[in-house]
């Protein structure tokens, strides 16, 4: 459901469930999403440059989930402009498509007669 956001199936499991527990350790993550501790790390990786999740303070190794409002919401936003603009481009394509159909039509509709 977020990938329009930019988060992988994984990324919104792992995202979900912190968001869920407040603060989690990768092998806690991985055994309540389903996934191998290695890939959890990378997955918390990946959710860390994207501005979603952070290491907690401590020596504990825990990590914790950003706001949703604050790290979902502007990245939503912009993939809402983005393809704002893309149906705006379509749109003036199927405008141009139209006009020049209308045209070739209009070409082969007219038959010149010459004389009598």
């Amino acid at each position: 459901m977020l990938e329009i956001a930019g988060l992988s199936p994984d990324e919104e499991s792992v995202y979900g469930l912190l968001v869920a527990s407040g603060r989690a350790s990768v092998s806690d993550l991985a055994e309540r999403a389903g996934l191998t501790a290695p890939r959890t790390g990378e997955v918390l990786e990946a959710l860390t440059t994207k501005g979603l999740a952070s290491p907690a303070d401590g020596p504990t190794h825990l990590y914790m989930a950003a706001a949703p409002d604050a790290a979902l919401l502007p990245r939503i936003r912009r993939s809402a402009d983005a393809l704002d603009l893309a149906r705006r481009e379509a749109a003036r394509l199927m405008d141009s498509y139209r006009e020049t159909m209308r045209r070739r039509d209009a070409d082969q509709l007219l038959e010149v007669i010459t004389g009598a």
